[in-house]
């Protein structure tokens, strides 16, 4: 059996002031790289939610118009300058104002419930919309719109559209000429 001298042993204890100062630098260098590809991926998660919650009220608006037996409204006040929203209400007596705090209310199983975005959710989103009256009123009967329009959310350089036609089908897409936002198919 092998002894080592107290020298021996005492050298194969830690690590050299050379090692750890390698291992920092290194760590710098995958964190200095890494810290850009973050910053992108806040970004487009952001756009996601605020493009998802968009899709998500179209498709609820919709089904509550066809479920009610009356229209329902999802209008959109883009905000010129931010900040926006978009919410939904009933479309006869109470329509959606997105500059009262208490409107876009709907009553749902007896309780009235909020159901409103605003943009201080997802910071760094903006909102444009080329749907003609800011307002997309959903037919109870067959739950078709009264007009196609496309919702544009952009966050930096990436940008996400929320599509309705005029027979109320909702889609998502990332437009060409912009960065492309995975998970979604090219407009």
């Amino acid at each position: 059996m092998k002894h080592l001298s107290a020298n021996a042993a005492s050298q194969a204890k830690g690590f050299t002031l050379i090692e750890l100062l390698t291992v920092v630098a290194i760590t710098g260098i995958i964190l200095a790289m890494a810290v850009p590809s973050l910053r992108d991926l806040i970004l487009k998660n952001r756009l996601r939610g605020a493009a998802e919650e968009a899709q998500s009220m179209l498709q609820f608006a919709r089904s509550e118009a066809v479920k009610r037996s009356e229209d329902v409204t999802l209008t959109i006040d883009e905000g010129d300058p931010p900040p926006w929203c978009f919410g939904v209400a009933r479309t006869v007596d109470s329509p959606c104002d997105c500059t009262n705090e208490t409107s876009c209310v709907l009553s749902i199983a007896g309780t009235n419930v909020l159901k409103r975005v605003e943009s201080v959710d997802y910071d760094g989103v903006t909102l444009d919309s080329n749907v003609t009256s800011d307002e997309v009123v959903f037919d109870h009967r067959r739950g078709i719109t009264n007009d196609n329009g496309t919702l544009t959310f952009k966050n930096g350089r990436f940008q996400i559209e929320v599509r309705v036609s005029v027979l109320g089908r909702v889609k998502m897409c990332s437009p060409s000429g912009s960065t492309k936002v995975w998970g979604y198919e090219d407009c």
